[in-house]
């Protein structure tokens, strides 16, 4: 468990870096890590300068930050961010015309959400019963059909 929540801690505008409070670092460093996508972007070197602490200092905050955000994981967590990313992914994609990705990226959506047991998989084929003869024999398929299998 970690010693505090970095995302909710305010980061001062009006004190230098290198009087933040250890927390405050922390908050920043954390949403440097975020901006730049992965921890290893960001130069120890220059953060030592910034915050006016050792590169050892740093490398400590960066290990807590690993464990806040490992902590921050779980499930609920999880698919609550990817449901985020999959929205707002297919409205920039229709408001900027791409109905095609748009389409392709809620078919990778219904997906995801199947691989996770949030909704049934569609059948990829139907089964035909074969004592019908179908170059002969009219046959309804109805809803009812293909939802008892």
């Amino acid at each position: 468990m970690t010693d505090a929540d970095y995302r909710s801690i305010e980061i001062p505008e009006d004190k230098p870096p290198s009087e933040y409070h250890w927390t405050e670092r922390r908050a920043e460093m954390l949403e440097l890590i975020e901006q730049a996508g992965h921890p290893g972007a960001i130069s120890p070197t220059r953060l030592a300068e910034r915050y006016d602490v050792s590169k050892s200092q740093i490398s400590q905050d960066k290990s807590r930050l690993q464990e806040y955000i490992a902590d921050q994981l779980n499930e609920q967590r999880v698919d609550a961010i990817t449901e985020t990313v999959y929205q707002k992914s297919v409205r920039e994609l229709m408001d900027n015309g791409e109905y095609r990705k748009a389409a392709k990226t809620v078919s990778e959506w219904n997906s995801w959400l199947a691989d996770r047991g949030f909704v049934e998989n569609e059948p990829t084929q139907l089964e035909v019963d074969h004592s019908y003869d179908v170059r002969t024999d009219v046959v309804e398929v109805t809803a009812a059909d293909v939802d008892d299998e």
